[in-house]
């Protein structure tokens, strides 16, 4: 059965080709790990439709997203805030 695994965006195609183990298990080419943005222990959605199967990175949100607000009050939270603030705490402004 043939497999395609592709992005959902209409970038141009990548194909590569992979061995399944006994286990079951697949190695990702690099080419399509680094074109999908994937690293060790990121989680993909396999989805079949006919006889394709369509991987789908499943992007999580920051490990620090809960600790957003938790600063200094009074800081903004752009960039130039932030810096602005640390540049006036060292004494540079």
């Amino acid at each position: 059965m043939p497999a395609t695994m592709r992005k959902a965006s209409r970038e141009a195609a990548v194909s590569s080709r992979a061995k399944l183990t006994s286990k079951g298990q697949i190695t990702l080419p690099v080419a399509l790990r680094k074109r999908l943005r994937i690293v060790a222990g990121d989680s993909v959605l396999f989805k079949a439709k006919g006889d394709e199967v369509v991987m789908v990175p499943q992007r999580r949100a920051s490990v620090f997203e809960e600790f957003r607000g938790w600063g200094t009050e009074g800081i903004g939270s752009s960039k130039q805030a932030i810096l602005d603030w640390v540049r006036e705490f060292r004494g540079e402004m």
